[in-house]
């Protein structure tokens, strides 16, 4: 975390170090605006008061993966984020229950907004039933489809054909989805596909470094 941002984050946050609940490492969260954005937010690392949070915007996909950093504040009441990359935003709320209400501020403009737990993340079911096709692309100009050719509790195994080399047939991925995260692994190519689901799309990165999505 950048040195700076720590140090006024320190200046927000209280000697305490309680931390709000739904702030937790692992943690799978959706967030709005008034303005109609919306998208998710994974909890990366929480140290203490602070954490750290990887954004995706469902409306500005070509933005990526947006690096967040945040603290919690008054005694696990409030919650500071910040973005200091392109957009130099804060994003000041209050926490009540399962979800964080406050206002974004980006130069002059703010903006009201919105986190919350979803529901269909909190469910145990895995989406990934047997037989369900999907559409996948890469930041890297690759696409194709993905099968699920087999599904059982948290687990499931997909056949994937790539539209950009057909010559390379079906490959087979061993998946995995906990509280939200969805990881595949790619044993022919040593592959691991690491994103979030949310609203029935999963968007990540390709051993932490090319951006993926996978939707129907």
């Amino acid at each position: 975390m950048n040195t700076r941002l720590v140090a006024f984050l320190g200046a927000l946050a209280l000697v305490s170090p309680l931390s709000a609940q739904m702030i937790a490492q692992g943690r799978n969260l959706t967030w709005s605006t008034n303005t109609g954005q919306t998208g998710s937010l994974r909890i990366t690392l929480v140290n203490g008061p602070y954490f750290e949070a990887d954004q995706t915007n469902e409306k500005n996909r070509g933005a990526g993966i947006v690096k967040l950093v945040g603290a919690v504040t008054d005694n696990g009441r409030k919650v500071v984020l910040i973005n200091a990359g392109q957009w130099k935003e804060v994003w000041e709320g209050s926490l009540s229950d399962h979800e964080i209400n406050g206002t974004l501020v980006a130069g002059s403009s703010r903006f009201a907004f919105k986190v919350v737990e979803p529901s269909a993340m909190n469910a145990p079911m895995n989406p990934f039933r047997e037989g369900r096709v999907m559409r996948w692309n890469s930041g890297a100009g690759q696409n194709g489809t993905m099968r699920v050719v087999f599904s059982s509790g948290s687990r499931f195994i997909m056949e994937q054909k790539n539209d950009r080399n057909p010559a390379a047939g079906l490959t087979r991925f061993e998946g995995e989805i906990i509280d939200g995260t969805v990881t595949l692994v790619n044993k022919q190519w040593r592959e691991t596909w690491t994103g979030t689901f949310v609203h029935g799309k999963v968007i990540g990165k390709i051993n932490g470094r090319t951006e993926f999505s996978i939707f129907e």
